[in-house]
């Protein structure tokens, strides 16, 4: 007797094998076993495998923040940069990092690198946080044309550069940990996933349609009733509601729906067809869903609207944000801060 196969998706394996190498690099994990998945990461790919959802960005989205760097720790600022391939601007997306804060940090954490009796003098210069910020790639077009011509303008210039240039490189951070194992990581994957005892063609999973059935063999599918409200424990619940909507509830999370407005705590990948639309609040946050596909998240103190296909409008009391395909809004209670991501 054979073993019954994985039920997924046919395209699933080459956007795992596309896909991990990034989510494991975005965490800023180190994998003493190349073969072994991070805990946040293979929940992210679940998700992904549950709802359909094939936009990176998206995914990428849900290990959660940038985890805030150590301002006072210049080495574990290097290292953010060096070895866990963060750009600055990534760094200053993290809560209550400021980004001028950050980069005079960044410009301290460099030119610690030079020899002591150097480092007072490049302190000196207005050009060092320039320099360390082209070391960190920070650098607009404008700004790096800046620095070439002030690099032309004196000898004594391009002295300061190489010499911040030739520390940073004696400075060289270790060898980078061995890449993931990218088939190893699929194979403890897929071994994980529910069993059944048929494949299914291909053809399933084309289209929105194919989304809600791979959906539904984890989970229940359930036609709302309005005015109901519905909770998913430990298993993610699909619901389908007459009016042309779809909720793809993940554990934890609880929807109510009354004709074109919906209640919702947790988290939620929305499916609206064409015709319709759908007004949806959280605690904090009020949203216009069109017709297309989202993935809407509430936390206790952040609100995070992504959007796959279509477009939406995100509003905090008298702010408003507009949202197309492939742009995120997040609203942050702690900061009172409503902004978008691409």
């Amino acid at each position: 007797m054979h073993a019954a196969p994985s039920l997924y998706p046919a395209d699933f394996e080459d956007f795992f094998r596309q896909i991990y190498p990034r989510l494991v690099s975005r965490a800023g994990v180190t994998i003493a076993d190349p073969a072994s998945i991070p805990s946040h990461v293979h929940t992210a790919l679940l998700r992904a495998w549950q709802t359909g959802v094939r936009e990176p960005e998206v995914i990428l989205d849900w290990l959660g923040p940038v985890p805030p760097p150590d301002l006072s720790r210049p080495a574990d600022l290097l290292a953010r940069v060096r070895t866990g391939g963060y750009s600055l601007a990534e760094l200053a997306q993290a809560p209550d990092t400021d980004l001028t804060a950050l980069r005079q940090a960044w410009t301290t954490a460099v030119a610690g690198l030079l020899p002591p009796e150097a480092q007072a003098a490049a302190l000196a210069s207005p050009w060092l946080m320039p320099i360390t910020r082209w070391l960190a790639d920070d650098l607009s077009p404008q700004e790096d044309h800046e620095l070439r011509h002030w690099m032309d303008q004196d000898p004594a210039h391009v002295a300061l550069f190489d010499a911040v240039y030739e520390a940073w490189e004696a400075s060289a951070p270790p060898p980078p940990a061995p890449a993931p194992d990218v088939t190893a990581a699929w194979e403890a994957f897929r071994a994980v996933l529910p069993r059944t005892r048929r494949r299914w063609p291909a053809s399933v999973w084309m289209g929105a349609t194919a989304m809600l059935l791979a959906a539904a063999s984890i989970g229940w599918l359930w036609f709302v009733r309005p005015g109901e409200q519905y909770q998913a424990d430990t298993l993610p619940l699909n619901l389908q509601a007459a009016a042309g909507y779809t909720f793809h509830l993940m554990p934890g999370s609880t929807l109510t729906l009354r004709g074109d407005e919906a209640t919702l705590a947790g988290e939620a990948t929305i499916y609206i067809r064409a015709g319709s639309s759908l007004r949806i609040r959280t605690e904090d946050i009020h949203a216009t869903l069109g017709p297309g596909n989202c993935v809407l998240m509430a936390r206790p103190d952040t609100a995070r609207l992504s959007v796959s296909a279509g477009e939406a409008t995100l509003r905090v009391h008298n702010q408003a944000l507009p949202l197309r395909t492939g742009q995120t809004g997040v609203w942050s209670s702690r900061t009172r801060k409503l902004y978008s991501q691409p």
